[in-house]
């Protein structure tokens, strides 16, 4: 189904054009994820094991240094993780949040910030919509946290301009380790130099793409490593389950695991479905429209044009779907030899409108 464009109209800010997230028609979304599914192949992805690997050896630094001096805000600690990672995968460049005091790094506290007024968006779209129109110096004045976010647009213009002229003296099949998120959105809209879905390849539709990765690799991710250290931390049986599957599978401290090695640890595995399924992904429920066919939900006949939705917390935290739902119990998911659950675990979205980088 397609997605409300009344809603999604509202919530992308900075007077962007609306990203691969947010995009309602189909096949203006299609074109976009054509130019970025490259980028987020699992192939590609397996490259960033020694970027991951990096900053989390930063964070444990960080932990181990002041453990003694100070509490740490472990969801900060984990999204400023995340926030590095993302940024020098998709740009190249890094904003060194992992190493920032008390991880307070001023990108992370003005996502918070932010996210503190989303219910406006939610429920009041026409006031949203008109703040999105002020200009730049009126809005830092009504909400000064949100500078923090200016300067992240700002930062990606930069590398947006960058990109674009570089981008015209690399060989059209060039696969450097040093290309960006732009490189590939300007890539693969050409096929043989001829430009392809260029009504997308402008600066701003790729300011707009970086934005939404910046905020939507980081934030979620951190999310569920937070969910999943408090559940760990709550209940020793289950953490010592999981730290004896480690220790057995990982005698050599000093030489660190490959993904495709952890990803074969089932206990593991399930920790982190289980993770993912309390943390839920994103809350709010995403609206979409009944298309012209019309559709039949549980039981009952909707008819076309229908705004329909549900959160994923719904799913999730269904009795019949996953008994005792406010448990955290990774068992469940070794307990389901079918796998029956799997299609029940929405926290990343399911079909065409996925997360993108869901592998």
């Amino acid at each position: 189904m397609p997605k409300d464009r009344d809603f999604y109209g509202n919530t992308f800010p900075f007077g962007l054009p609306p990203n691969l997230f947010v995009v309602s028609n189909p096949k203006d979304h299609s074109a976009l994820k054509s130019l970025l599914s490259s980028y987020f192949s699992r192939k590609t992805v397996l490259k960033l094991e020694a970027v991951v690997q990096e900053r989390l050896d930063q964070l444990i630094s960080q932990l181990l240094r002041n453990h003694k001096t100070s509490p740490a805000d472990m969801n900060r600690a984990y999204r400023s993780v995340t926030l590095d990672v993302i940024t020098l995968y998709t740009l190249r460049t890094s904003v060194d949040a992992t190493s920032f005091p008390s991880f307070n790094h001023p990108a992370i506290i003005g996502v918070e910030e932010t996210f503190r007024t989303t219910w406006i968006a939610r429920h009041l779209t026409s006031f949203t919509r008109i703040v999105l129109s002020l200009p730049r110096w009126l809005a830092l004045y009504l909400s000064p946290a949100a500078k923090p976010n200016f300067e992240m647009q700002e930062e990606i213009e930069k590398l947006v301009d960058l990109a674009i002229a570089d981008s015209r003296q690399r060989d059209e099949h060039d696969d450097s380790e040093d290309l960006n998120v732009f490189h590939t959105i300007l890539r693969n809209s050409r096929i043989d130099g001829k430009l392809r879905h260029s009504n997308w390849v402008t600066k701003n539709q790729m300011i707009a793409e970086a934005v939404g990765l910046r905020i939507a690799g980081s934030d979620t991710v951190g999310n569920t490593c937070t969910t999943a250290t408090r559940y760990l931390v709550r209940d020793d049986q289950t953490r010592r389950k999981l730290v004896e599957e480690l220790v057995t599978a990982w005698p050599d401290k000093g030489n660190p695991m490959s993904l495709e090695r952890l990803e074969k640890l089932p206990y593991l595995t399930a920790v982190i479905k289980e993770s993912l399924r309390l943390s839920s992904g994103v809350i709010t429920p995403m609206p979409r429209v009944v298309p012209e066919t019309g559709a039949i939900i549980a039981g009952h006949t909707v008819p076309p044009g229908t705004v329909v939705s549900i959160g994923n917390t719904f799913v999730h935290m269904n009795p019949d779907i996953f008994p005792e739902p406010e448990r955290f119990y990774p068992e469940r998911w070794l307990e389901d030899k079918d796998h029956s659950l799997d299609r029940y675990l929405v926290a990343l979205g399911k079909g065409p409108r996925s997360c993108i980088g869901i592998k």
